[in-house]
């Protein structure tokens, strides 16, 4: 970040008050090694640029405002839409447990070859079906960040098991009929679809059942 000019070396509380750096409306706090550092963001001048202030600094800053769009982002503007990542070829298979009910799949055979083969609670079902709900699985996109409630209610837990001996724990959490908060080994900090969470376990009796699918993406 570089400044265009020092625009004043009054920094009473009362002059970096009239600039918007009392109660500024971006704070940015940074660490470098062992200093820490705290740049307020004021108001934005007609002229397009930012009025800043380094706290303990003797001066006041001006900034072109459009240099610090990057500090108005929010987390999700960061992230990957799609709430899991794991390809097909990578997995051994998944439990998934919700509503009472229990389904282990168990995923044989290699992709390369082409001779995959899918087993939900020891009964042989058309991998093709089970792509379909692993595709479900992985399509699911947060809607929103969001933290974990201690009256959230556990809806659905799947266990993946990789084929280098890894194991991924996705916990989803019903927080309304709207929104599940969802972590991935214990930590998160995303939201998803109630429904799209509900489905997986509709779609999983589905796969059991013998009957076709075809999620929405």
């Amino acid at each position: 970040l570089v400044s265009l000019t020092v625009f004043s070396d009054d920094v009473s509380e009362e002059n970096l008050k009239k600039y918007g750096l009392t109660d500024p409306a971006i704070k940015f706090t940074f660490v470098n090694v062992a200093e820490k550092h705290v740049l307020r963001f004021g108001t934005v001048a007609d002229e397009g640029y930012i009025y800043v202030y380094k706290e303990g600094n003797p001066f006041i800053y001006i900034v072109d405002a459009s240099t610090i769009n990057v500090l108005t982002y929010e987390l999700t503007d960061y992230c990957e839409k799609m709430s899991y990542l794991r390809s097909y070829d990578k997995i051994n298979g998944l439990t998934i447990t919700g509503g009472g009910k229990t389904y282990d799949i168990d995923i044989t055979g290699d992709a390369e070859k082409e001779n995959l083969k899918a087993y939900i609670n020891n009964k042989y079902v058309q991998y093709e079906n089970f792509a379909e709900l692993y595709a479900h699985i992985i399509s699911i996109e947060f809607t929103d960040t969001g933290s974990k409630k201690a009256d959230d209610e556990l809806l659905v837990t799947i266990t993946v098991d990789l084929k280098d001996g890894k194991k991924d724990v996705l916990k989803y959490y019903k927080q309304s009929d709207l929104n599940c908060f969802y972590e991935v080994n214990g930590a998160g900090r995303l939201v998803v679809s109630t429904k799209k969470v509900e489905e997986i376990l509709e779609f999983a009796q589905n796969l059991y059942d013998g009957k076709t699918f075809t999620p929405e993406w």
